[in-house]
């Protein structure tokens, strides 16, 4: 427990970048299951050669460090962005990470992995929308 608390201080230490309540992690435990289900029949129509290993990491990995490196870069470059381009910043990040990952992790032809990450990432995109994160918080004694 004494681990845990250690860590959760470190992040806040951080800036606040990440914030680490028990409702955003199981919000981000569901959305990686709900994508790595939709990765698994997606692979199955699409590609027909990855490996459900690979697609859970993946949707693991983005899950969680997609929303750590949107809010960094976005601290970086908040003042370097138009107002008018912050919705597209905001939706191509992390289009960008689920390329890159797919392309790392992921096996088959490139435009089968394009097409995969382009899945996750509407999905991500559709979980985030509709906020599974403070959904869940609503249940749960804090």
């Amino acid at each position: 427990m004494a681990e845990i608390q250690e860590l959760y201080m470190v992040l806040e230490a951080l800036g606040g970048l990440v914030s680490l309540s028990l409702g955003i992690i199981i919000g981000h435990l569901l959305t990686t299951l709900i994508i790595f289900i939709a990765l698994v029949i997606a692979d199955k129509i699409i590609a027909h050669e990855m490996e459900a290993k690979h697609i859970l990491i993946m949707a693991f990995l983005c899950a969680f460090i997609v929303p750590i490196g949107i809010s960094l870069i976005s601290s970086i470059l908040t003042s370097f962005i138009p107002a008018e381009f912050t919705g597209l910043f905001y939706a191509g990040m992390p289009l960008l990470f689920w390329i890159i990952f797919g392309e790392i992790l992921l096996g088959g032809d490139y435009k089968e992995k394009i097409a995969v990450a382009f899945i996750a990432w509407a999905i991500y995109m559709v979980l985030l929308r509709f906020n599974i994160s403070g959904i869940i918080m609503q249940f749960l004694p804090v």
